[in-house]
């Protein structure tokens, strides 16, 4: 796929509650998705999105949340406010550096390719079940 974008339209869709725009050429997570409080699944793995807006949280619904395979370098510290957020996928991002959280209680962060990131996740108050290097 080649979208670079989504259209802004997508706000508008309110009882949308899966979106898979993998394998594409986002850069950003396209605000249009932040006010989707009835999405549980967001799959955005092999794109290009440096950046995890914190806004993300608006997204109140959101259990799984798939990342892997960007150039993601931190997650915001809003993510706590997900109480729904069951799964975070975040493989094969270089450099992520994860946010000391207080309070947040996800059942599996899963984590692979840096063995550091694991140790970091542990440290800075997430619960990461399925690290490997």
């Amino acid at each position: 796929n080649t979208l670079s974008d989504l259209p802004n339209g997508m706000s508008g869709l309110t009882s949308l509650t899966h979106i898979q725009v993998g394998y594409n050429n986002l850069l950003s997570l396209p605000s249009s998705l932040l006010s989707l409080t009835n999405l549980e699944e967001l799959y955005l793995s092999n794109n290009s999105i440096s950046t995890v807006p914190g806004a993300i949280s608006g997204i109140t619904s959101l259990v799984s949340l798939n990342m892997d395979r960007n150039n993601i370098t931190t997650l915001p510290a809003t993510m706590q406010d997900l109480s729904s957020l069951d799964i975070v996928y975040a493989n094969w991002n270089s450099g992520l550096v994860l946010p000391t959280v207080s309070g947040i209680s996800l059942s599996t962060l899963k984590i692979m390719g840096s063995g550091s990131l694991c140790s970091s996740a542990a440290s800075s108050g997430w619960t990461a079940t399925s690290c490997s290097n």
